[in-house]
């Protein structure tokens, strides 16, 4: 697609463009914890993963969020060994989220830390 001028039924550039750029993930990826460093599977505005241990992964945005107020939501593959497992991504006191980067931190139904082969993340705030 390619448009020199975007707009709604009302020809209100701003709002139609605001509408889709708003609701859009501002970065997103698929990772393995299973494998050295954490490779991505596919991502967007990833710069780079970081292995921090068992069940966490620091991951680099290409291009910074406005503010670490983003909303992050994700998942993770249970693994057999631990059996199902209760999943979280989020914002961690001792690794805040940032303009620049944030934590994933994945446990099994037991509480412990376990990498995962599949941990998926999206991103929803504004860039700067």
């Amino acid at each position: 697609l390619r448009v020199n001028t975007l707009t709604d039924a009302s020809s209100n550039n701003s709002i139609a463009t605001s509408n889709i750029f708003s609701g859009s993930a501002k970065s997103w990826s698929s990772l393995n914890q299973d494998s050295s460093g954490h490779p991505v599977y596919d991502s967007h505005n990833v710069a780079s993963t970081a292995d921090e241990g068992d069940g966490e992964t620091t991951i680099t945005f290409t291009n910074n969020m406005s503010n670490a107020n983003y909303a992050i939501s994700g998942t993770a593959q249970s693994e057999a060994e631990g059996g199902a497992g209760l999943h979280v991504i989020g914002k961690d006191s001792s690794d805040p989220m940032t303009t620049s980067k944030y934590r994933t931190d994945v446990r099994d139904s037991s509480g412990n830390n376990r990498d995962t082969l599949y941990v998926s993340s999206s991103i929803h705030g504004d860039l700067a």
